[in-house]
């Protein structure tokens, strides 16, 4: 059973894009010609794939159950990588679409939405630019353990194990 916090993540979470299917669609309506290319097509589907994620973990159980049958599979933890990077794609398409309709002058393309659509894709790059940025400060300080041999593989299948247990126990609590 998803918790409340999961609930209010998942309505947070398709909100936008539930607004960015619906003025994606609005421009194939109004008919406008010069924002009908193949990036607006990947946002549209990306933002469809969201949503039935959405979906999925709602019927899973909730996050915590996400992660258990991650964790059951470990293949799966290839399919979330592939994820993250349709993530970033679908960031940088989403500012490319935007910045190319201002280019050619697109009046059609015009609304609020596309400017919601704007900021939130500008928030969301900020955020996996500082992401990668700490990935790539603690994973040199990780290899720096691991050549000073402050980190050891032992102290990683500890460290593994702790959190598969601690996950589990809230599994079982959910």
């Amino acid at each position: 059973m998803p918790t409340y916090t999961d609930l209010i993540s998942y309505v947070v979470g398709t909100t936008f894009p539930i607004i960015n299917i619906y003025y994606l669609y609005s421009l194939e309506r109004l008919g406008c010609q010069c924002s009908l290319t193949a990036k607006r097509t990947y946002i549209l589907g990306f933002n469809f794939f969201l949503i039935a994620y959405a979906l999925f973990t709602i019927a899973m159980g909730g996050a915590n159950s996400v992660i258990a049958f991650y964790n059951k599979y470990p293949w799966l933890h290839l399919v979330f990588f592939l994820f993250i990077i349709a993530t970033v794609v679908n960031v940088a398409f989403t500012i490319e679409f935007i910045n190319e309709m201002k280019r050619e002058n697109c009046t059609c393309s015009d609304s609020v939405f596309k400017d919601i659509m704007y900021v939130i894709a500008i928030i969301q790059a900020v955020t996996w630019s500082i992401l990668g940025l700490v990935i790539l400060i603690t994973g040199g300080l990780f290899a720096k353990g691991f050549a000073t041999g402050k980190i050891t593989i032992k102290n990683i299948q500890m460290f593994r194990a702790a959190t598969a247990k601690a996950i589990h126990s809230a599994a079982k609590k959910s």
